[in-house]
């Protein structure tokens, strides 16, 4: 009897990068709210067309959230180098 093969396949690994629509849902906020809300600037690709979220950036201002004190914006700038 021929043993059945699986159909399982191998996925790729989660993104550190995420595009808008995907940081929302990283951070469970609707697109508007997170629009209004998030502090985290964009990586540009390709001139500024492409953008992404680098998913290390959105938990430390998720962590700066729970603090009571938002990150202010020249904080984010000398951590972004």
């Amino acid at each position: 009897m021929a043993k059945a093969r699986s159909t399982r396949s191998v996925g790729l690994p989660d993104s550190r990068l995420l595009t808008p629509p995907e940081a929302a849902d990283y951070c469970r906020l609707s697109r508007p709210l997170f629009d209004r809300t998030c502090r985290v600037r964009p990586i540009g690709f390709d001139g500024g067309r492409v953008l992404r979220y680098d998913k290390l950036d959105l938990d430390q201002w998720i962590e700066a959230m729970k603090t009571g004190r938002p990150e202010t914006d020249d904080e984010i700038l000398a951590r972004l180098g």
